[in-house]
């Protein structure tokens, strides 16, 4: 009787690890992001199970790159660039969904050492005060082009399933995008998973960009030549459609 009753002691300490040990399950659609010619930005689909505890957060990072904030000086009648002041580094993307208000599912510890929330990515933008207003400015240019985003509620769940939908901006950085799913429980991270995404250009656009990076010279003229073309078969059919 007493080994009976340890059996089944065992068996129930050995599901109930099974079952805390269970990585999350995560799909990410699509798997890989093509950007041809017409590109003009994808939907991007996050789903699982969901769990039976704890809340989810959902984060599309980009990869981490040093960023400046250009600044625009008036050089006749014109405003111009003038060169970049330095803030820091920080993702091409950062589009972030939580089932919920973020500083209520993690401490403010957890979420730095994470990397989720504007905090952490102020810190690693504005490292020292005489920057603090470019790096903000970062911030809203991203906001503004759909790069950078906090959505509270922004995860859904139905009938045993969650969900994630973030809009990819149109104007999105070759490489690799890294979509992580965090399960919190009292204010930790209790699992954390993470997905690739390959970001390519193909065809034409793929052709365009490498012939930048070699020849920008060539290229800024070609592309400058081709506006004219365009220009001028405009300003050529535009009176003639007026005139009927």
């Amino acid at each position: 009787m007493r080994r009976a009753g340890l059996f089944w002691i065992g068996v129930c300490l050995a599901a109930a690890l099974g079952a805390a040990a269970r990585p999350l399950r995560v799909e990410v659609r699509p798997g890989q992001i093509a950007q041809g010619l017409l590109y003009g930005g994808v939907r991007l689909e996050v789903t699982g199970p969901a769990p039976d505890e704890g809340a989810l957060v959902v984060l599309v990072e980009g990869e981490w790159r040093s960023e400046a904030h250009v600044r625009l000086g008036r050089t006749g009648p014109f405003w111009l660039p003038q060169g970049g002041v330095p803030v820091g580094e920080a993702p091409t993307l950062y589009l972030l969904a939580s089932e919920g208000d973020l500083h209520q599912l993690l401490t403010g510890e957890e979420r730095r050492r994470e990397g989720l929330g504007l905090a952490p990515l102020r810190e690693s933008l504005g490292a020292g005060a005489a920057v603090a207003h470019e790096a903000e400015e970062v911030l809203r240019v991203r906001s503004r082009s759909g790069r950078f985003s906090l959505a509270d509620h922004g995860v859904e769940r139905r009938n045993g399933t969650f969900s994630a939908g973030f809009d990819l901006p149109p104007r999105l950085e070759e490489g690799i995008l890294n979509v992580k799913v965090f399960l919190c429980r009292e204010g930790r991270v209790a699992e954390k998973s993470e997905t690739r995404v390959p970001v390519r250009r193909t065809g034409l656009a793929a052709f365009l960009t490498a012939a930048a990076r070699q020849a920008p010279a060539l290229y800024g003229t070609g592309a400058a030549l081709l506006a004219l073309l365009l220009g001028a078969a405009v300003g050529a059919v535009f009176p003639r459609l007026q005139g009927h």
